[in-house]
C-alpha cells in the first residue's frame, strides 16, 4: 500500500497480552491485560520512527471511527520521559487513540521486532496476528484483518 512495505504476520496466534508493567495515559503503572473485555490495537511505535510518524494518522482516524469499542492504544518505545511522546501526540492532534508509554521497553521486548509492529488482539486477550511494519489502518486492506480479530462497528 502506500504505507510503504508491511507483512502479516499469524505465527504467534494465541499469545496472551503482555502482563508486563507500562505508564498507561493517566500516568499511572499498569498492565495491558487490565484491557480484556474489548479487542485491542496494540501499536509498538517511537518519534524516531519515520514508518511509525506516517502511519500514526491512520490509527487515530480508526481510533475515531471505533469509538468505545475497541481499545486503540499507541505504546511508545521512547526510552526516558512520557512527555517526549506525550508531546508529540499532542503536536499532531492525535488524542483518541490511548498514549501508553513503555519507558523500558518491557512490552517491545516481549513483542519483539522492528518498529512499527501492531498486534491485534481479540477481546479475550490474545493475539489473532500483528502487522510488521506501516500500514493504513483506516483503510481497504486494515478492515478484514481488523474483522478477524473482532473490531466491529
Amino acid at each position: 500500500g502506500k504505507h510503504g512495505a508491511y507483512r502479516i504476520d499469524r505465527s504467534r496466534a494465541g499469545t496472551v497480552i503482555s502482563g508486563e508493567p507500562v505508564m498507561a495515559p493517566d500516568g499511572e503503572a499498569a498492565a495491558l491485560t487490565s484491557l480484556a473485555g474489548k479487542p485491542v490495537l496494540l501499536n509498538l511505535w517511537a518519534t524516531w520512527c519515520a514508518p511509525c510518524i506516517v502511519e500514526l494518522p491512520t490509527i487515530e482516524a480508526l481510533a475515531r471511527a471505533k469509538g468505545d469499542s475497541a481499545h486503540i492504544i499507541l505504546l511508545s518505545q521512547d526510552l526516558g520521559e512520557a512527555a517526549v511522546p506525550t508531546r508529540f501526540l499532542d503536536e499532531r492532534g492525535i488524542a483518541t487513540a490511548q498514549n501508553w508509554h513503555d519507558p523500558d521497553n518491557a512490552v517491545g521486548l516481549a513483542v519483539g521486532g522492528q518498529l512499527p509492529t501492531t498486534v491485534l488482539y481479540d477481546r479475550e486477550g490474545r493475539e489473532v496476528l500483528r502487522v510488521i511494519g506501516a500500514l493504513d489502518w483506516a483503510g481497504e486492506e486494515a478492515a478484514p484483518l481488523l474483522a478477524e480479530a473482532g473490531f466491529g462497528r
